[in-house]
């Protein structure tokens, strides 16, 4: 197992990385914290409204909000779509336990 992310892999768009290490990062994200550290802050970190995360939390019913903010955020320019992007923002909302799987993964 890596103990970092290579540069490659720090290059890869998020919604590229593994299934099983997507899945794990949008349960770990989709999970709500009293701590609020969660998708919640993670919409907010991209830019999103209260009012617009609500309208896509009702659009999601049984998929991964974390999945769609994913996804609807990454698919634009900006913010870049990238691991490494993913985790700068990760480590601005003090993930680091979504770190962990991401830096675990031997991409």
């Amino acid at each position: 197992m890596a103990s970092t992310v290579t540069d490659r892999e720090a290059l890869i768009k998020i919604l590229k990385v593994p299934f099983r290490l997507l899945f794990k990062l949008c349960l770990s994200l989709d999970i709500k914290r009293t701590d609020g550290k969660d998708v919640r802050l993670l919409a907010h970190e991209l830019g999103l409204t209260v009012t617009d995360f609500d309208l896509l939390q009702q659009a999601a019913q049984s998929v991964s909000p974390t999945y769609i903010l994913l996804r609807e955020r990454f698919s634009v320019k900006k913010p870049p779509g990238t691991v490494g992007y993913f985790i700068d923002v990760m480590k601005h909302i003090g993930r680091d336990d979504i770190i962990s799987l991401i830096t675990e993964w031997n991409g």
